[in-house]
């Protein structure tokens, strides 16, 4: 069974946001570093980076204009917020044994950008919900970036909510358990 029995926070695609994300623990694994390259590297574009943890990019991070940091236990409350504001949810995840970040970006209609590695793959759609990258290659992940276009948010929103609603929702939950 996969993971699903997830609620789907929102049922309407979005057109426009603020800023790419990252969201989720902050852990040396999760690959900061490239989110601190990115934002130098994109030095027009703003950047989140929100969860709770500790690594050394996180004072590297603070440092640069268009980054804010949010560095400390996200209530449930301010997830909506935060994913609204989001054109992308970034994932440059250096090892993984599981993530439930991506589905979570979905339920809020947020397409991803993650590198290939470990079971991330099978909860993406290459160029529908989002952008599968080579494992820990900083220049694909980057392109992928600046590939993306604000025209196409409400597009890949609505890939979003649909396969979300086809794979996570606590019908396919039902559904497994049942089948």
């Amino acid at each position: 069974i996969k993971m699903a029995g997830y609620k789907q926070q929102v049922t309407k695609s979005k057109a426009t946001a603020d800023y790419f994300m990252f969201f989720g623990r902050i852990d040396d694994y999760k690959g900061l570093e490239d989110i601190f390259s990115l934002a130098r590297d994109l030095p027009n574009a703003d950047f989140v980076v929100a969860g709770n943890g500790f690594s050394p990019a996180i004072s590297d991070l603070e440092c640069l204009e268009n980054v804010t940091v949010i560095n400390r236990f996200i209530d449930d409350s301010e997830l909506k917020g935060l994913f609204d504001g989001a054109y992308l949810v970034l994932l440059p995840y250096k090892s993984i044994s599981q993530s439930a970040v991506q589905i979570l970006s979905y339920s809020y209609a947020t397409p991803v950008v993650c590198y290939d590695i470990g079971n991330l793959s099978e909860f993406i759609v290459n160029g529908v919900t989002g952008y599968l990258v080579p494992s820990c290659d900083y220049s694909s992940f980057k392109k992928a970036v600046e590939s993306f276009r604000v025209e196409d948010l409400s597009t890949m929103s609505r890939n979003c909510i649909t396969y979300f609603s086809d794979n996570f929702s606590d019908d396919v939950l039902y559904r497994q358990y049942y089948e």
